[in-house]
């Protein structure tokens, strides 16, 4: 089975493909408007998706730039006279390339802290945890399990809009997931159905978002941890 993020993968190409035949199709009738606000549709989506490779492989665009500058050396040398020198630049990065993929293939399996976590969660071994997207900030989520509901709470709502550590675009992309306000504003709160192996792989999914479509994942490296609760 595919796991959440190759479904992304594909669901933002799938998503590309189709802007791209629109564009194509307004290009051939001449109207430019639409075809513009096409491509600027297919810029969106390719920068959502350059970050969703990167999370799939950090070494994704350390790898591209290699594919387009073997490529370049390559037709430069059909018709340059120091063909040797760029036979020698050629071989040199295409190893380069093949160490990074040979990385790529072997890397270590991602950690499993939050799933395992969230099984915990579903078999009461735990009541509940906080997931820390950003200590620096104290910016969290926090999830309990009340009976069969799993609630999502993400707290300090003023203060993170006074320090922008919450803008206008976070919420309106936390409220399209399910969030809503509550407590005078003050937090974002999701309720899930929480009993079943399918839960987990929908909750799953709304922290993966949380991190990588609301957020910039980049801004979390090195600040993120899991608490659990006393």
């Amino acid at each position: 089975m595919r796991s959440n993020l190759e479904k992304l993968i594909a669901a933002y190409e799938a998503e590309r493909a189709s802007l791209t035949i629109e564009m194509e199709e307004c290009v051939a009738e001449a109207d430019y408007g639409k075809a513009y606000l096409f491509s600027k549709g297919i810029r969106q989506v390719n920068q959502q998706l350059q970050t969703l490779y990167n999370i799939q492989d950090k070494w994704h665009d350390e790898k591209e730039r290699l594919v387009q500058w073997i490529s370049y050396l390559e037709e430069t040398k059909a018709s340059n006279e120091l063909s040797r020198h760029f036979t020698e630049l050629i071989a040199e990065n295409k190893e380069k390339l093949a160490a990074l993929q040979h990385a790529s293939a072997q890397k270590a399996t991602p950690g499993r802290a939050v799933r395992d976590a969230l099984d915990k969660l579903l078999t009461g071994e735990i009541t509940g945890f906080a997931l820390v997207f950003q200590e620096s900030n104290r910016l969290s989520c926090h999830l309990r399990l009340v009976r069969r509901t799993l609630i999502l709470t993400i707290p300090e709502i003023r203060r993170h809009k006074d320090d922008c550590t919450l803008e206008k675009r976070h919420l309106r992309k936390l409220k399209q997931l399910g969030f809503a306000l509550y407590d005078n504003k003050d937090k974002l709160m999701l309720f899930a159905p929480y009993s079943a192996i399918d839960d987990i792989k929908a909750i799953q999914l709304v922290l993966a978002r949380i991190t990588f479509e609301v957020f910039n994942f980049k801004d979390f490296v090195g600040d993120t941890l899991l608490k659990y609760y006393p």
